[in-house]
């Protein structure tokens, strides 16, 4: 009973521009934004 389906994952296709939280967030989200990203995502030195 074994039945083949086909998947298509919608939301592959966007991709965000780089620039788009320096170009559009206000300066004030812009830095609660990078700190909180900074907190999940730390950067190690290298």
């Amino acid at each position: 009973m074994s039945k083949s389906h086909r998947l298509i994952d919608s939301d592959s296709h966007i991709l965000e521009p780089p620039d788009l939280f320096e170009k559009y967030l206000e300066p004030k989200l812009r830095k609660i934004m990078w700190d909180n990203a900074l907190k999940l995502y730390p950067i190690q030195p290298e």
